[in-house]
C-alpha cells in the first residue's frame, strides 16, 4: 500500500524521447562493437608501451 501511495505521489513515469528505444538486435550490436574497441585499444596500449620501452630514451 505504501508503494502505491509513493507511486501517486509522484505522478506518471516521464515519457522516452521518441526514437531513442533501441531494438535488442541493435544493443547486442553496440556491447560486442564496444567489446571490440575495448580489446583493441588495451592491444594497442601494450604495442605503445612496449615499443617506447624498446626504442625510447629520456628524451624521446
Amino acid at each position: 500500500m505504501d508503494a502505491e501511495l509513493r507511486k501517486r505521489r509522484r505522478g506518471p513515469e516521464p515519457a522516452p524521447p521518441p526514437g531513442s528505444e533501441y531494438t535488442l538486435a541493435e544493443e547486442v550490436a553496440h556491447t560486442i562493437t564496444h567489446g571490440v574497441g575495448i580489446l583493441l585499444s588495451i592491444g594497442g596500449l601494450v604495442v605503445l608501451v612496449v615499443f617506447a620501452a624498446l626504442y625510447g630514451d629520456v628524451w624521446h
